[in-house]
């Protein structure tokens, strides 16, 4: 278990009992007193690890830890309140077991929610204090933004190489499709000649040709789905906290590919399909 100082906490509501407050004396953790308890504040996961079976049953209940610290400290910890499981670290590890308490004395971070509106203002207000109290190095502050940013960096970069790669893909194909579209109706112009001579109509002619092109998105996509649910399922299991991949999700991409192969090929095909019977008879 591990004892953090994270005002973070007075964020959330807690599960059972109180947070940190100055009205408790208790609350406020001083190095070499050893005189009374400490009031402190646990997770979800520390009140499962140490087998309670609620939040609420954990309440007042007293802990004894052991260890090896440089300093003394209280014999007995008890428990004042519990408060929801929140991630701090990357998603891709279970969140620990933790227990926070308050130590005025390790104060090196000082949080600050700034009004998105007036950012450069509030820097500069930041700067003139800590020139103000005297501080002889300069101030070194990171948004939690670029915190979450760096953690996720090579999420963030795979994305964006996916995303490429599949518009490139995508404009391939559709060159692809249209340049075939043109060959499929030039092989098969007499053939489209003979079926308008016998009576067909401007819609069969092109349901002949849509359906052409729509046979292998199907079948191409019945491979695509179980190698595309595998990959994902595998990628997604790198993170402990996730979410699941839905089902609807492969028909979904099946379908915006018809529509993509549909789309491209459906004004060619009405072209061809409106041509007259007799430049197609006499096409060599």
């Amino acid at each position: 278990m591990r004892s953090l100082l994270l005002p973070l906490i007075l964020l959330f509501s807690p599960m059972a009992g109180r947070l940190p407050s100055r009205e408790f004396g208790t609350d406020l953790f001083t190095p070499g007193d050893v005189s009374r308890d400490l009031s402190v504040t646990l997770n979800e996961s520390a009140v499962r690890q140490l087998g309670f079976k609620s939040p609420q049953e954990a309440l007042g209940k007293t802990l004894n830890l052991f260890g090896t610290v440089p300093f003394p400290v209280p014999t007995g910890y008890t428990i004042a309140g519990v408060v929801p499981d929140f991630p701090i670290d990357s998603m891709r590890g279970a969140i620990q077991p933790s227990m926070y308490i308050v130590d005025t004395t390790q104060r090196r971070i000082l949080s600050i929610r700034l009004d998105g509106q007036r950012i450069p203002e509030a820097l500069a207000a930041i700067d003139e204090v800590w020139r103000r109290m005297g501080e002889p190095h300069a101030v070194s502050r990171w948004f939690l933004e670029q915190y979450y940013h760096r953690m996720y960096l090579d999420v963030l970069q795979q994305r964006m190489v996916l995303t490429t790669l599949s518009a490139v893909a995508v404009f391939l194909a559709v060159l692809g499709l249209f340049g075939l579209s043109i060959y499929t109706a030039q092989r098969r112009t007499k053939e489209i000649g003979i079926r308008k001579v016998m009576g067909a109509g401007i819609s069969h002619i092109m349901r002949l040709f849509l359906w052409a092109f729509s046979k292998p998105v199907f079948w191409g996509s019945l491979f695509a789905w179980p190698i595309a649910a595998w990959m994902m399922n595998r990628w997604l299991e790198g993170f402990v906290y996730r979410v699941d991949l839905g089902w609807w999700l492969l028909p979904a991409a099946s379908l915006l590919a018809l529509v993509v192969t549909l789309a491209t090929v459906s004004t060619h095909s009405y072209l061809v399909a409106r041509a007259k019977p007799s430049h197609a008879l006499r096409y060599e």
